[in-house]
């Protein structure tokens, strides 16, 4: 797939109030795709599987994954998917809330920091359970809304309590007041409680 980077690369701006931040992710990309290859080896042999990397950023876990599996590197950001260091993984660009794959068609579907973007949460985490083959599996990672660490500094803005608010209590009165720029964004992250989590996924997968 051919991509084309249009506009201006905030993450990369290094003026922007969360350069550090993202520098930092990209940084250790690779590094949380090895992490995530430890724990799906702890239940299966991952060599020759079928993956989905759902908004797979920097690509670090497509990456390490690809080497001895079929991924799918899907992501909403067309520069993000440019950027991605060269692997064998297939790129597509696309929404989550839309996605154009036949059912029964993973082995495992990675989402890694992408759930507390997702408007609707319930509805993309019924249509993967559609593309799962039997006994896939999801591995999911995101900020807990109540840990105190979050609370202090949220990992998305670096400011005391935003991780407690709703997405558009963030937008009206967080980034209406001190990121203007930022204010009609779609993809503002609201963070969930483990119990919030587990609620999503309880009627249709075995939780670990």
């Amino acid at each position: 797939m051919e991509v084309k980077i249009v506009g201006e690369l905030s993450w990369l701006d290094k003026n922007h109030p969360n350069y550090e931040r993202w520098k930092r992710a990209r940084e250790i990309s690779k590094e949380r795709g090895r992490f995530v290859q430890s724990v799906l080896s702890k239940e299966i042999t991952t060599t020759g599987l079928r993956i989905l990397d759902l908004g797979s950023g920097e690509g670090g876990t497509a990456k390490v994954l690809s080497e001895k599996n079929e991924v799918v590197s899907f992501d909403i950001n067309s520069e993000r998917l440019q950027r991605q260091e060269k692997n064998h993984s297939q790129k597509i660009l696309g929404n989550s809330e839309h996605l154009p794959f036949s059912s029964v068609s993973f082995d495992v579907i990675i989402m890694q920091d992408v759930i507390e973007h997702l408007q609707s949460k319930r509805k993309i985490i019924n249509s993967l359970h559609t593309l799962l083959k039997k006994n896939g599996i999801i591995y999911l990672s995101t900020p807990n809304k109540f840990s105190l660490f979050n609370v202090i500094a949220d990992p998305h803005w670096g400011v005391p309590f935003i991780s407690l608010l709703k997405r558009e209590s963030i937008r009206k009165y967080f980034l209406v007041t001190f990121r203007r720029a930022e204010a009609a964004r779609k993809d503002i992250a609201e963070l969930s409680s483990l119990s919030n989590l587990l609620s999503l996924f309880e009627d249709k997968f075995e939780v670990k």
